[in-house]
C-alpha cells in the first residue's frame, strides 16, 4: 500500500510538472511584462534597465521614485533614480540617459511609474503634463522653461504633493490651489494668470511654508496676511513699496525683495526673531536704521548690492563684512 501511495505522489508531481511547461507557470510567478504605448519611451526605458524594453516588467518601473527630463541644446537627457535615491543618491541608485533622436509622442506609459515621487521638467516643448495625475506618489513637481505650457487641474488629483514649482507657463485658474491642502513649496515665476494672489489665499488656515512670486508685477502684498506659516518668501521683479503686510509673518526666516521700488524697511524689523536672509537688491532706500534691529547671530547675509540712496551704512556697522553684501569698500560712514 505504501508503495503504490509513493507511486501516486511520484506521477502527480510529474503530471504537475508537465502541466506547467505546457502552461507556463502561474500567474503569480510571472513578471508582469509591460505593453508601452509609445515605442521610443519603451526605448528609454530599455536603455534605463539595460535590457530590452520588451522583458522591462512593473516591478522594473516601480522601482523608479525620481524621474527629470532636459532638452536643452545638445543636452538631452533623463535622469532617473531608484529605491531609496531620493534620501541618498549614490552612483549606483541614480542614472543619467542620452535621449538624443527620441521623441515621445505619448505619456501615457507614465501610469507604469506607481512609486513616481519627483518629476522634473526642463526646456522641453511638451505644453500638456496631465499625464502626471496616474502618479498617485507624486510629492514634488518642477517645470521649467516652457512658458506655453497650462493646464494643471491634475494637481488636485495628487493627494501626497507638496512642492510646485513653475518657472514660465500659463496658469489661467489658480483654485486649484485652493484643495491642495497640503501644499508646503509654492513658487510660481514669470507665470501668466488672470488671478489676484488675494484671491488665491483668501482663507485662513493655509499650510504654505515656501512661496515663489518672481517676475509677477506684484504691486502690494496684502495677500500674505493668511501665510502665517510662511518660512520663505520670494518676490522679486515687481512694483512692491509697502511691507507693511510682513510683520504678521514670524515664522519668516528667509526673504527675497530683490528689485523692487522699497523705500522704508521699517516692518523687516518686526522680523528680527527669526529672519536669517534679506535681498533688497536695488532697492531705493536710504535709511538703514530699521535693519540694525535684526539680530546679528542669527543674520547669514543682508544683500545691498545697487542700492544707491544709502549714504549712512553704520547702522549695518554690528554686522560683519561677511554678513552685508553691497557696502561700499572702505566706506565707515
Amino acid at each position: 500500500m505504501k508503495k503504490r501511495i509513493k507511486l501516486c505522489a511520484i506521477l502527480l508531481v510529474l503530471c504537475v510538472a508537465v502541466c506547467l511547461s505546457l502552461t507556463g507557470c502561474p500567474k503569480a510567478c510571472v513578471p508582469s511584462i509591460l505593453d508601452f504605448a509609445d515605442e521610443d519611451f519603451a526605448t528609454l526605458c530599455g536603455e534605463i534597465f539595460d535590457k530590452d524594453y520588451k522583458r522591462v516588467t512593473a516591478e522594473d518601473m516601480a522601482s523608479i521614485e525620481s524621474f527629470g527630463i532636459l532638452t536643452y541644446g545638445e543636452d538631452n537627457t533623463v535622469s532617473v533614480g531608484f529605491t531609496g535615491s531620493i534620501e541618498n543618491p549614490t552612483d549606483t541608485n541614480t542614472k543619467v540617459v542620452d535621449i538624443t533622436g527620441l521623441i515621445f509622442d505619448s505619456f501615457d506609459d507614465f501610469a507604469y511609474l506607481t512609486n513616481l515621487r519627483v518629476f522634473s521638467s526642463t526646456y522641453t516643448t511638451n505644453n500638456d503634463y496631465s499625464f502626471l495625475a496616474n502618479c498617485k506618489e507624486l510629492e514634488a513637481i518642477t517645470i521649467y522653461g516652457n512658458s506655453e505650457c497650462r493646464g494643471f487641474d491634475f494637481l488636485s488629483e495628487l493627494p501626497k504633493l507638496h512642492t510646485f514649482i513653475l518657472e514660465s507657463g500659463v496658469i489661467e485658474d489658480l483654485s486649484v490651489f485652493e484643495t491642495m491642502t497640503g501644499l508646503r513649496k509654492l513658487s510660481l515665476n514669470s507665470v501668466s494668470t488672470k488671478i489676484d494672489p488675494d484671491y488665491l489665499f483668501r482663507e485662513e488656515g493655509i499650510t504654505i511654508e515656501e512661496l515663489g512670486y518672481d517676475e509677477a508685477a506684484i504691486m502690494e502684498l496684502s495677500f500674505l496676511k493668511n501665510l502665517v506659516n510662511l518660512e520663505e518668501l520670494s518676490i522679486t521683479s515687481g512694483l512692491v513699496d509697502d511691507l507693511s503686510p510682513l510683520t504678521g509673518l514670524t515664522k519668516l526666516r528667509h526673504l527675497d525683495l530683490s528689485y523692487n521700488a522699497i523705500e522704508d524697511v521699517t516692518p523687516i524689523a518686526e522680523l528680527s526673531g527669526s529672519l536669517e536672509f534679506l535681498d533688497l537688491t536695488q532697492s531705493i532706500l536710504s535709511d538703514l536704521s530699521p535693519l540694525a534691529k535684526l539680530d546679528e547671530n542669527k543674520i547669514t547675509k543682508i544683500i545691498l548690492d545697487l542700492c544707491y540712496g544709502i549714504e549712512d551704512w553704520s547702522p549695518l556697522d554690528k554686522f560683519s563684512a561677511v554678513q552685508i553684501q553691497g557696502r561700499p569698500t572702505g566706506n565707515e560712514k
